[in-house]
């Protein structure tokens, strides 16, 4: 047979170890299929499995799909009514966590930089 010069050295793979790589890529960080009973507050960032899940279609065509617990919706004055589709505090603008804090001091520098570009 013909070896080429890239397949020196290679070793054919089993069927089974074939198996228990993928085996090993299914249990990535993927919640598909997965148990979605506990999930991580954007606020608060606390495991919780009491949570509502924000509904908001950004005009990119992404949905927002943050996830907020029902101890912190309060502190923002929400109340969520069952089957409502609601928007969340960051898609309102009144989130005030680190992360939505320093995306509001990104997007206020890119706006200042456009209006300068504008004006020169």
């Amino acid at each position: 047979s013909f070896d080429s010069p890239k397949s020196k050295g290679k070793q054919a793979k089993s069927p089974s170890s074939q198996t228990s790589n993928t085996e090993s890529r299914s249990k990535g960080k993927s919640m598909k299929g997965k148990n979605k009973a506990a999930r991580k507050c954007h606020y608060c960032r606390q495991s919780v499995t009491s949570f509502n899940t924000c509904g908001y279609w950004h005009i990119t065509g992404n949905k927002c799909k943050k996830i907020f617990c029902s101890d912190c919706l309060p502190k923002f004055g929400m109340v969520i009514t069952l089957n409502s589709d609601w928007h969340c505090p960051s898609c309102v603008g009144k989130c005030d966590c680190s992360t939505c804090a320093k995306e509001r001091e990104r997007e206020s520098m890119r706006n200042a930089s456009k209006r300068r570009r504008l004006r020169a």
